[in-house]
This record gives C-alpha cells, sequence and structure tokens, in this order.
C-alpha cells in the first residue's frame, strides 16, 4: 500500500497505534515513485479542520512515499482513519514504486478521491479533490 502525506510518517504510525489500536509490526520502505505527486486537498480533515494530502496524477514527477506492506487488520485501522468509501476510495493505481534494492511494484494499492464526489457543491469535510490554486499573471511594468 502507498502511504503520502502524514501516513508515511513514522509518528503517525504512533497516533494508529494508541488511538486506533493498530497492532503488529509495521514492514514500510521508503519508495522512490513515479508519475504521481502527494498534494494539499481541497477539503478539510473531519478530526482537526486541517487540509489533508491526497495523491494525484503528475506524469514526470517523482516522489519519495512510502510503501506500507500492510496486514488486513493493519489496513482496516488505515480504512477508518481514511474515511474508506466516505472521503477516499482504496484503488490500485499504476504509478511505478521503486524500493532502495531495485525492486519495482509497477501498481500499488492507495488511498485517493472518490471521483464521484469530488468537485462543486460538495461538503469541504469530504472533498479530496487536488488544491487548484488560482495564480494571476500580470504584465511587467513599462
Amino acid at each position: 500500500m502507498l502511504a503520502y502525506g502524514s501516513n508515511a510518517c513514522p509518528e503517525k504510525i504512533e497516533w494508529f497505534r494508541h488511538e486506533l489500536g493498530l497492532a503488529g509490526p509495521v514492514v514500510a520502505f521508503e519508495a522512490d515513485v513515479s508519475d504521481a505527486a502527494a498534494a494539499w486537498a481541497a477539503g478539510i480533515r473531519f478530526r482537526d479542520d486541517q487540509r489533508p494530502a491526497v495523491l494525484t496524477g503528475f506524469p514526470g514527477v517523482h516522489e519519495r512515499h512510502v510503501v506500507w506492506l500492510a496486514t488486513p487488520e493493519q489496513r482496516s485501522v488505515l480504512d477508518e482513519v481514511e474515511g474508506r468509501n466516505q472521503r477516499y476510495r482504496l484503488a490500485w493505481v499504476h504509478t511505478p514504486a521503486t524500493l532502495g534494492n531495485g525492486q519495482t511494484f509497477e501498481w500499488v494499492l492507495a488511498y485517493i478521491a472518490r471521483p464521484e464526489i469530488i468537485g462543486k457543491g460538495v461538503e469541504i469535510k469530504l472533498n479530496r479533490l487536488p488544491l487548484l490554486v488560482e495564480t494571476m499573471c500580470s504584465a511587467s511594468p513599462t
């Protein structure tokens, strides 16, 4: 499973243990990920009104994330915290992830935005569309 954003942070794993009862060893590897990026979501989290990350396709980009070899029980904890089928869906994505030993996973499981609840009119605490920030270009003074 691809962990990005705060889910790749060791301290978050401890939070999972204390708050949600995550059990067993966490087997996780840093990975170079191609053609995807972690971006701020347009919505905010239920728990603390902060802006979470969401995975978005981004051809040509390379980022470092984590591949977590989660057990079914650990995935249940992740499903709960990510709001699977409410805010995110769990899906196979084609975003090659290469571990330090050279092993590459062409497809990885990842929590991604639910396409049916993206866009205008979606309640802000459900919206996981990547945040689009409008930029304005102005002509240089003459």
